[in-house]
């Protein structure tokens, strides 16, 4: 669970740096669990950084995505603007 906006934004532009790297979806890593993944990916999609994807929520609250992101202008504007 994220404790700020700066350690939320912050994984939003790893995982859209990761994306733009590596046309695929980011890992989890041990400060990433699965569901901090989803809610960064969630949010990155309604935000309109990333396209091509469909994130879900299933009954347990766990996300589903599908499909193949690739970064927006948003999300390219996030990156430049996040290292400023």
């Amino acid at each position: 669970m994220f404790k700020s906006t700066e350690e939320y934004d912050s994984a939003i532009y790893n995982a859209l740096v990761y994306i733009r790297d590596n046309n695929s979806y980011p890992k989890t890593t041990d400060e990433l669990d699965q569901t901090d993944l989803g809610d960064v990916m969630n949010l990155c999609n309604m935000r309109g950084y990333i396209d091509g994807i469909d994130v879900h929520k299933n009954i347990a609250g766990h996300y589903m995505c599908t499909g193949t992101p690739r970064l927006t202008y948003s999300g390219l504007n996030f990156i430049e603007q996040f290292n400023q």
